[in-house]
Formats: C-alpha cells, structure tokens, sequence
C-alpha cells in the first residue's frame, strides 16, 4: 500500500559503457522526472570493478532516493524505458551496459511479483550498492531490518569502490565535473 505523500525508494544506477558520467546524470534526471519523485537524493559518484560474473571496463555507480507515489511495477517500468533509451539490452547477461537501473528497496512495498524482488535479493552482498546507499538512505532498509551502514559492515564482497565525486545537494541530478 502506498502512502498519500508516497512511499520512499532507492534505485541503483550504474553504467561501463560509453560516457558513464553523463548517462548516470541523464538517467537520474529522467527517473526522477518520470516517477515524479519528491526528495530527492542522488549518492556519489563510485567507480567499481564489475561484479558477479559482468564484464567490461569498471562502471560508475550511484544510487537515487526519494519519493514517489507510483506503484512498484511503475517503477520498474520506468526503470526499463530508460535502459532501452539509452540504448542498453533487455537481456544484460554479464555484457558490459551502458546503463543498469536496479529498484533496489520500496517503502510499503516488500514483495515478489514476476520481474521484481523488494527488497533487491544481492543488495546486501555489494559494496558498489551500499556504499552510496548509506549516503542517501536514512533509517533500515525496507524489508532487510537493518541500516544500509550496518549491512555494509556486514557485507563479503571484496570488491573495490572508490569515490570519485561527492554527493551533490539535495535535488541536483548531476554531479559538479565530468570524468
């Protein structure tokens, strides 16, 4: 069920193909438009090693938070319009990707329906989510009981993730420089 004022999500966004930098931007700014998102959060700008088997050059990953009063399978909807028009494949398989959206948790939203898991069933085993997660994220993690921080102490993944840019102010959809 969702709230009159909506119900806070976070998506992960991440890209290792052609100018990462500005598909991240474009795609923050177009999911926050589209899902008419209300406090919006955008993490910093992480760059990682590909993880669980992708392959390529190292992505660039960030999360996005706010609100929306959209249902969950709107979302994803959305989330998928803008892979495609960005011109990723609907069957990413470990290709590199120009840009992976992930729906990664959903206030009043925990469930299974085809296509989308809520919370993100791997969230919790990835530095490259948590870690910009905890930027934008306060509070537990729908459905996982514990904070984005405490999951990442938690976390096994040995993968590296360094910031590259700081997260902007509240609102912005855009980071300061590009890469």
């Amino acid at each position: 069920m969702i709230r009159d004022e909506g119900s806070r999500l976070a998506l992960s966004l991440g890209s290792n193909s052609g100018p990462r930098q500005e598909l991240l931007e474009a795609a923050a700014g177009e999911l926050a438009e589209s899902l008419e998102m209300d406090g919006l959060r955008l993490s910093g700008l992480f760059e990682t090693e590909p993880w669980g088997g992708a392959s390529g050059p190292a992505y660039l990953n960030c999360v996005l938070a706010g609100s929306t009063r959209l249902g969950p399978m709107k979302v994803l909807r959305a989330c998928r319009s803008v892979e495609a028009a960005a011109g990723s494949p609907v069957r990413k398989a470990g290709a590199p990707r120009r840009l992976d959206v992930d729906v990664l948790c959903m206030e009043d939203a925990a469930s299974s329906p085809p296509d989308l898991e809520l919370p993100h069933p791997r969230m919790h085993l990835r530095r490259f989510v948590l870690l910009p997660l905890a930027q934008v994220w306060d509070g537990e993690v729908p459905g996982l009981g514990a904070t984005p921080q405490s999951l990442l102490e938690e976390a096994s993944d040995p993968g590296s993730a360094v910031e590259l840019k700081p997260p902007p102010p509240g609102g912005a959809t855009a980071w300061e420089e590009r890469e």
